[in-house]
């Protein structure tokens, strides 16, 4: 018999012992069963409780001596059945847990100018309000697309904050608040801020965009910006 395999139904070792050897005794007493099986009477007691709650031993009474009987083998199934249940009841919780955990922080690399539209192109979808610091090349680089994408988040309303560099200049929206900073409070990348995603713009060639989504890092780039945005004229 290979016990190793009634240790995988959460069964102990001297649970598979006890019930294997009421399975070839038959009705047994303690006294027989500690016999058989070598183990300490008093341990044994503990064990037998231990199947009974499990529902893999009963006992009958005769003559005033008390009888233990392993029950079916096919119990065994109902057993792991019951702890199936029980793990459905709360399966939807674990799950929830193990989406947040997922979701805590989420990293993509985007490369070359599609990927600075990607990120533009998923801020368009969001549809959410957003903030804007750093150095920026936008224009430079994707002259034709940035008129396209004001266009549209002024059609959808949406509303942009940005600290520049002192002398740049850039398309407005409809909906916008422009400060002007010294270049030394600047990052050398551009970094747009909306929900919880932060996407840092490096602007060496090929490009790369770094997406990171996540709710702390988001609120610090936002706290940053705001310190930022005091000082900013």
């Amino acid at each position: 018999m290979d016990k190793e395999i009634l240790k995988e139904t959460g069964l102990q070792e001297g649970e598979i012992t006890v019930y294997l050897a009421l399975l070839k005794l038959k009705d047994s007493t303690a006294t027989q069963i500690t016999q058989y099986t070598g183990l300490h009477r008093s341990h044994i007691y503990d064990l037998i409780e231990k199947l009974r709650e499990k529902g893999l031993v009963s006992f009958v009474i005769k003559n005033n001596v008390k009888y233990f009987r392993a029950s079916s083998p096919t119990r065994i199934l109902d057993y792991i059945k019951e702890k199936e249940v029980k793990i459905e009841k709360i399966l939807p919780e674990l799950i929830s847990l193990s989406k947040e955990k997922e979701e805590e922080i989420r990293v993509e690399i985007y490369k070359g100018k599609e990927g600075i539209k990607t990120i533009l192109n998923d801020l368009l979808k969001k549809g959410e309000d957003y903030i804007l610091f750093g150095h920026l090349k936008f224009e430079e680089i994707l002259p034709i697309y940035i008129e396209q994408f004001v266009r549209l988040a002024d059609k959808k309303k949406i509303k942009e904050r940005a600290i520049l560099e002192k002398g740049i200049k850039i398309i407005q929206t409809k909906r916008h608040e422009y400060k002007h900073i010294s270049k030394e409070y600047l990052f050398p990348n551009a970094n747009i801020v909306y929900g919880n995603k932060v996407a840092i713009v490096i602007w060496q060639k090929p490009y790369y965009v770094l997406l990171i989504e996540n709710k702390d890092l988001a609120q610090s780039y936002k706290t940053h910006f705001n310190l930022l945005w005091k000082i900013a004229k």
